[in-house]
């Protein structure tokens, strides 16, 4: 049989936009998309792992998690602190446009959705502004 109803590719699955862009204040921003896919919630924690490319990989865990990243709420967006490791990596979001394209993926760590966060840096836009807070 060709066709497999155990493989059907859902496309709402991958329609979606989730991204997350280090604003100038080197927050981490994320869009409402990538908000509803990560199930971001206030009191939670992002917990990180650094691969050699610059890309990332995280999984949501409660605040008992020490060496997570706080998820904070401004008005209907959802943000992490992380300025001092951005810096520690040399990332030049000040000129730069830096943004990840976040994705699900079939790992688990601690039973928990590990989320690929694929890092593009791009020419900032003519006009954009620090206090942008919505993402494209």
């Amino acid at each position: 049989m060709l066709f497999d109803e155990h493989m059907v590719i859902d496309a709402q699955k991958f329609a979606l936009n989730a991204k997350a862009s280090i604003q100038r204040n080197g927050r981490l921003g994320f869009t409402g998309e990538a908000a509803k896919l990560l199930g971001l919630q206030e009191g939670l924690a992002m917990l990180f792992s650094a691969m050699p490319n610059g890309d990332l990989a995280a999984v949501i865990c409660d605040a008992s998690e020490t060496r997570g990243f706080r998820i904070q709420k401004a008005g209907e967006y959802f943000y992490i602190r992380m300025k001092n490791f951005f810096d520690s990596q040399s990332l030049d979001y000040i000129k730069k446009r830096v943004t990840f394209d976040i994705s699900e993926t079939s790992e688990r760590y601690q039973d928990k959705i590990v989320y690929k966060f694929t890092r593009g840096i791009y020419e900032r836009r003519s006009g954009e502004t620090s206090e942008s807070i919505e993402m494209e």
